[in-house]
């Protein structure tokens, strides 16, 4: 049995991979297609553009 999660390829034949790590990213059961793979990758993501967001704050004071 494979370990990988079941995949869909969007209209284009391409799957849609995660935005943080790059993985596969299911989209069995949802309506709107999913950006990360796990909930974790979401807030790391998050995280990530919230400090980029306080970087470019504290530049241009």
């Amino acid at each position: 049995m494979s370990e990988e999660l079941p995949t869909q390829e969007t209209a284009s034949g391409a799957q849609i991979r995660c935005e943080w790590c790059g993985e596969p990213v299911s989209q069995l059961g949802t309506r709107t297609p999913r950006r990360y793979c796990k909930r974790s990758h979401r807030q790391r993501a998050f995280e990530a553009r919230r400090l980029r967001d306080l970087r470019e704050l504290a530049g241009e004071k």
